[in-house]
């Protein structure tokens, strides 16, 4: 898939994996509760998982994890140099570090929502502090534009 692939519609584009333990299923569940409160208006918009965990998030992964949240929320995985490809495109970052406490490995990453216009070009960045509310705010403006 390419942005081409969602011409027309608003994306929100999200960096993170499924293992993840707190910003990103924080975030989808931020996005699955504004793609409801849209409701007919969410046509409009497509929110878009990527991994950054190919390894471990492969599409029956994602298709296992993602309607956790909305069945709405569009997974994307492939090869590592793909995906370190559009996060360098995107200036996402992540990189694989070692939790002290658990000894677990886990992946640090930008934590950034990306906008994207319905033409594919970058419109805003949003905060993982951005509020349902404010969410849902924005992209009813963005869509009556």
């Amino acid at each position: 898939m390419t942005p081409a692939s969602f011409h027309g519609r608003w994306m929100l584009v999200y960096f993170g994996y499924s293992r993840c333990p707190d910003d990103c299923p924080l975030t989808l569940e931020k996005l699955a509760i504004m793609m409801n409160a849209l409701g007919p208006l969410a046509e409009h918009v497509a929110p878009v998982f990527i991994t950054v965990d190919p390894g471990y998030d492969t599409p029956a992964v994602l298709k296992t994890y993602l309607p956790k949240f909305s069945n709405k929320i569009i997974g994307l995985t492939g090869p590592m140099p793909e995906i370190a490809k559009v996060a360098k495109e995107y200036d996402a970052y992540f990189t694989a570090t070692d939790h002290e406490a658990s000894g677990k490995s886990l992946i640090g990453h930008s934590t950034f929502i990306y906008l994207m216009t319905p033409n594919g070009k970058f419109q805003n960045l949003f905060p993982v502090s951005i509020t349902v509310p404010q969410l849902v705010h924005v992209m009813r403006k963005m869509i009556a534009q």
